[in-house]
């Protein structure tokens, strides 16, 4: 299970940008259920900026990459014309464990 730990954005560059943003908002404090399920989503994110781009065919294309910088855990999406333009920046965590309260006993269960 993973957690939707941080989305980071920036000012909108146009309205394509900021309707990616307002789509990579709906996943900020997620639960991931499992590996299947987050590769699910980095292609759901893909695909909502294709169909932006296909939507916007003017403007600069968005390029939506995910597991950067070696530690799998971070997608970035940026414009074509400057690759230092970032639209958003997700960020999630791997959950160690569920904590859950029960009467007289307290339970820790680890996920595996």
């Amino acid at each position: 299970m993973y957690f939707v730990t941080d989305i980071k954005t920036w000012k909108p560059a146009n309205k394509k940008c900021a309707e990616m943003q307002e789509y990579i908002a709906r996943f900020e404090h997620h639960l991931i259920k499992d590996e299947c399920s987050l590769d699910s989503m980095i292609i759901d994110l893909k695909n909502k900026a294709e169909e932006l781009d296909n939507k916007y065919p003017r403007t600069a294309k968005l390029h939506a990459e995910g597991r950067l910088y070696g530690q799998g855990n971070t997608m970035c999406c940026r414009t074509d014309n400057s690759l230092d333009t970032n639209v958003f920046i997700l960020c999630w965590k791997k959950v160690r464990g569920i904590y859950e309260f029960a009467e007289d006993v307290v339970k820790q269960n680890k996920i595996k």
